[in-house]
């Protein structure tokens, strides 16, 4: 029987693939998906039958006075995102954090509605606040402590494990982030269809013919690689503070000239520091380099990912046990990857095996340098071969959250039976009515008192069985007619006597 599974995002769900493969796992087993979150990027193809709920955030660009700008906004946050929740029906909500506040606030809110909460820890949120802020890491690392020992959920590194069970007494999963099967190595047609459809329009495309794109042609109706193609570098960015472009562009600039052969290099992604680096990519004079920032179709990023040489992944954790999907994405292509390094990369990119780790632009500068010219296409097959092709993500979640998510279920269902046999309001409501009542009419504590401890018998020891509710029921109200009987008996004799 289908159940009812609410994946909640406090930003744009269309960007957060790992709550998007959640919905697409669900949605194979037959659940009744909603997504709630941020107005934004479209949902990919295959969660046509999710019920996508979006909200329009409460922004205040003219106000300069901060803590009555986040004031007003999570306010609005709690309230717009509380409205939603309490118009949806619900078994298991799936929580996103960070970011930690306000979400875990309504994860809370739907436990209380009765739903099973699981959240899902992409990173520790405390972590995302500056230094300098020091009581709001500490109230924010309270919150997560305090909330996050009450529900289950998933983690996405065996560091991030250990630190919420040694640090916070939180119990979770690890659910590494694998590629899903649509991330896979490209094949010459598939390449040659994308790089014709993006029209890619690079300092090197001047000489194309028709049949010709970037990296293949096509010669008596068959296609191939183009030869003298360019080497294709591929960053996935989310524009922040918290991945430095700059080290890219000055590893680029500094290896212009020195590779002897073209190197396109291909950033998708937005954000809101894209501006300054485009403008910081257009005065840059290069001569055998050429960056090119663009934005692609959900469909098209899996292939472009494939064609890829190289991967470049610029991510430094805030907290140091988290992991960057973008890698996942590209090791899922077949693609290996150069990363900056930080505690759990490791469990990841094996320096050397899979990828290579750098600290600096200068470190990046060598790796770029070997394995980009004609001397490290050696090296480069090698690093492929490290890649191979894992667990995907299909397999990864059937073993590890599905079992999770059942137990969830199951207790919903569990508790959804008691509720059927439990005391309703109207019940309840009904048996302190008829205590009040016997007391008011008959002018008499010890009836009144009967009602009451009737209705506490009720409530505490009948609450399985409706049969006995209802014999308890009847009793009480014949106990009630017996009660008005004997009064009205006992007023007319009195009445009698008088007489």
């Amino acid at each position: 029987m289908p159940s009812n599974v609410l994946l909640l995002v406090l930003g744009d769900p269309g960007r957060s693939p790992r709550m998007l493969y959640h919905s697409l796992s669900l949605l194979n087993l037959s659940h009744n998906v909603t997504i709630l979150g941020y107005v934004g990027t479209p949902l990919i193809d295959g969660l046509l039958g999710v019920n996508d709920v979006r909200v329009e955030p409460v922004y205040l660009g003219w106000c300069r006075f901060k803590p009555f700008y986040y004031g007003v906004r999570l306010v609005s946050l709690l309230y717009q995102f509380g409205k939603e929740i309490m118009k949806l029906e619900g078994d298991v909500v799936i929580v996103q954090n960070p970011p930690s506040f306000p979400t875990l606030f309504l994860g809370v809110l739907c436990k209380m509605r009765g739903w099973e909460v699981l959240i899902d820890w992409h990173n520790l949120g405390y972590t995302m606040f500056p230094e300098e802020r020091g009581w709001l890491r500490w109230g924010v690392r309270g919150l997560e402590r305090e909330v996050g020992r009450r529900f289950g959920g998933f983690c996405v590194s065996e560091g991030m494990k250990r630190f919420l069970r040694e640090e916070m007494d939180v119990n979770v999963e690890v659910l590494h982030d694998r590629p899903p099967s649509h991330f896979k190595p490209t094949g010459l047609i598939e390449k040659h269809e994308l790089f014709k459809r993006l029209n890619l329009s690079s300092k090197f495309s001047t000489n194309l013919t028709s049949d010709q794109t970037l990296f293949t042609e096509t010669i008596n109706g068959v296609i191939k690689e183009r030869k003298g193609r360019p080497r294709l570098i591929m960053s996935s960015t989310s524009w922040t503070p918290d991945e430095d472009f700059s080290i890219l562009l000055k590893a680029l600039e500094e290896i212009d000239g020195e590779i002897g052969r073209e190197v396109l290099c291909i950033v998708t992604g937005k954000g809101p520091e894209k501006e300054y680096y485009v403008n910081k990519i257009k005065e840059m004079d290069l001569k055998e380099i050429d960056i090119m920032t663009v934005w692609l179709e959900a469909s098209d990023y899996p292939i472009l990912v494939g064609s890829a040489d190289l991967g470049v992944c610029l991510h430094t954790s805030t907290s140091g046990i988290d992991l960057p999907m973008k890698v996942v994405d590209m090791f899922g292509g077949g693609v290996p990857v150069a990363a900056v390094g930080f505690e759990c990369l490791d469990e990841l990119v094996v320096d050397g095996k899979n990828g290579r780790v750098f600290k600096d632009w200068n470190e990046l500068k060598g790796i770029l340098k070997e394995l980009l010219g004609k001397e490290g296409e050696g090296e480069l097959e090698r690093l492929r071969k490290g890649v191979g092709q894992g667990l995907r993500w299909e397999e990864n979640w059937d073993n590890i959250a599905l079992p999770v998510i059942n137990e969830c279920l199951e207790k919903c269902k569990e508790k959804k039976a008691r509720e059927e046999d439990s005391i309703s309001w109207k019940e309840k409501a009904l048996m302190l009515a008829l205590g009040v009542a016997i007391t008011i009419y008959q002018n008499s504590y010890m009836w009144g008192a009967l009602g009451f401890m009737f209705w506490y018998l009720l409530e505490k020891f009948l609450e399985r069985s409706r049969a006995a509710r209802a014999m308890l029921l009847l009793l009480m109200l014949l106990v009630a007619s017996a009660g008005c009987w004997m009064f009205w008996s006992l007023e007319r004799a009195s009445y009698e006597l008088r007489k």
